[in-house]
């Protein structure tokens, strides 16, 4: 069997607008309404806080194992936005669909769901990371969703399952797994446009390019996603 066997590739829309047959649970269309449009362009840090603690208790994972990571305006580079640790360091690492699985997901407009992450190529470098109140622990099993608008990429959203001291197996995501994602999507949608307008223009300032200055086209892409935006 080969590594890529272990790979599960939903098929899935990943359009927002999307008509779904079935109402949103009450859970959710509370969610839908306290991160508003308004918190997500004003109070982005307690909407990050909603949604995370939303995820983690629909997949039975802790906090630190659910991760937002916004593509600049510029589309070159993936932004830690959660976990909190990540965050406070800056993180952020280029946008290329064979170093990570976020970007592979991007790439592909699909989510992905690895049970064997150990086995696969990853960017293993942030699980070393030092998180508060515990030592750091290599993912397990992951699922990544990516997200869209107008047929733009905008971001990803990773839910883990991480081997902690003591731990030896970690239950497996599965396909019906992605389900719980689509439901939250336009939510999750808002939310990272309102980062990447308000808070990624800067640090595409702060954390140019290698030479220095933003093409010429990707002047015109990041100013096109800002009018899409607005």
């Amino acid at each position: 069997m080969s590594l890529n066997s272990s790979l599960t590739q939903p098929v899935v829309s990943t359009n927002p607008t999307a008509p779904t047959s079935k109402r949103p649970p009450a859970q959710v269309q509370f969610l839908d309404r306290v991160v508003s449009p308004t918190l997500c362009r004003q109070n982005q840090d307690k909407a990050i806080a909603l949604l995370t603690g939303f995820l983690a208790q629909t997949f039975g994972v802790e906090k630190d194992e659910v991760t937002f990571l916004v593509l600049d305006g510029a589309g070159r580079e993936l932004h830690f936005f959660a976990p909190e640790h990540l965050l406070k360091i800056g993180s952020r690492f280029a946008f290329d669909r064979l170093q990570s699985l976020a970007g592979k997901a991007l790439w592909d407009r699909k989510p992905y769901i690895e049970n064997h992450v150990p086995l696969i190529n990853h960017l293993a470098v942030f699980e070393r990371a030092k998180q508060p109140g515990g030592a750091p622990a290599k993912i397990d099993k992951m699922i990544t969703f990516p997200l869209y608008v107008q047929n733009s990429p905008l971001g990803v959203v990773q839910i883990s399952r991480k081997l902690r001291t003591g731990m030896a197996f970690r239950e497996n995501f599965q396909a019906r797994d992605v389900e719980k994602l689509l439901m939250i999507e336009s939510i999750l949608v808002r939310l990272f446009l309102g980062i990447r307008s308000t808070r990624l223009t800067k640090a595409v300032t702060e954390f140019p390019d290698i030479d220095g200055s933003l093409k010429a086209e990707d002047r015109r892409i990041a100013l096109k996603l800002k009018r899409a935006e607005s």
